[in-house]
């Protein structure tokens, strides 16, 4: 994508001309050529859209710092936070890997996450928190394994001084789920600041 200034005649152009776009990011004028849509439903577009709906659900679903901690990390590329966050982990989850959930802003990561009971329905987790953490909390989320999972994010925090073990119940029975965690300066809705993501994967047992 190439970069435009325009004539002091003609200081403002956007959208389709012919066969190139023009727009407009930041104060600056964008040109690019023009790629008509491609509606094919071979399965690796189907893939490809279904993975982009499932991390635009997760985009809406965090709100708060953890979109702040994307936004921060984007201001020297370019783009938003929100394309930063679509970027970094498009790939990752049609892969079947784990997702980036956080950027770091502020805070120092875990030092470890591990599950140290699975039943049927819930999880018991356990995070190392960094030395001289002071007083934080672990956000959490819990996430259901599959590109094509929609609503599949629940976000919570706890406070770490009397979390530890923390459990997570709720889950479905013999199912894949991945657990991030994070550390805050405050319970979600009044974070500020937050760490980088770490995570687990569990499987819940069968019943009986």
């Amino acid at each position: 994508m190439a970069k435009a200034d325009l004539s002091i005649v003609l200081t403002d152009l956007r959208r389709k001309l012919g066969n190139v776009v023009f727009s407009k990011w930041k104060q600056t004028n964008y040109i690019r050529p023009y790629i008509a849509y491609n509606v094919g439903n071979s399965p690796a577009q189907i893939e490809v859209r279904a993975s982009f709906r499932t991390l635009v659900s997760l985009w809406k679903s965090f709100g708060g710092v953890i979109q702040g901690s994307w936004n921060h990390a984007a201001e020297d590329l370019n783009m938003t936070g929100f394309n930063h966050f679509i970027g970094v982990n498009a790939a990752r989850l049609r892969e079947g890997n784990v997702l980036q959930v956080a950027k770091p802003l502020g805070m120092a990561a875990p030092a470890g996450l591990t599950a140290v009971n699975v039943t049927a329905d819930s999880v018991d987790c356990r995070v190392e928190l960094p030395a001289a953490a002071g007083n934080v909390c672990i956000v959490y989320a819990v996430q259901a394994w599959g590109v094509a999972c929609t609503d599949n994010v629940r976000l919570f925090s706890v406070p770490a001084d009397n979390a530890q073990p923390f459990t997570i119940t709720g889950l479905a029975t013999a199912a894949k789920y991945v657990v991030y965690a994070m550390l805050a300066d405050a319970v979600y809705a009044d974070a500020t600041a937050i760490s980088s993501s770490i995570s687990v994967s569990v499987t819940t047992a069968p019943l009986g």
